[in-house]
């Protein structure tokens, strides 16, 4: 009985913390001031849907590419 209790806590866990990540904000900028805001209001204009960014993921898709570039340069180097 405790495994499914701990099965089903860290399937909890794992959800919360994925579905975290899927939200995004909208920004407003003031034409007259250029200050941005997360709520519409006077003289406010929509400038888009933000969705963050993981430095993490970007930098794991990037590791790939600095490998084979280093590769390249050994082989250049020989």
């Amino acid at each position: 009985m405790t495994i499914s209790k701990l099965t089903l806590a860290v399937a909890a866990a794992l959800s919360a913390g994925a579905s975290s990540s899927a939200f995004a904000i909208d920004l407003y900028v003031d034409v007259k001031t250029k200050q941005i805001y997360a709520e519409p209001g006077p003289r406010r204009v929509l400038m888009g849907s933000f969705v963050q960014v993981e430095e993490a993921a970007a930098m794991a898709a990037a590791k790939p590419a600095e490998s084979a570039e280093l590769a390249a340069v050994k082989e250049i180097s020989k």
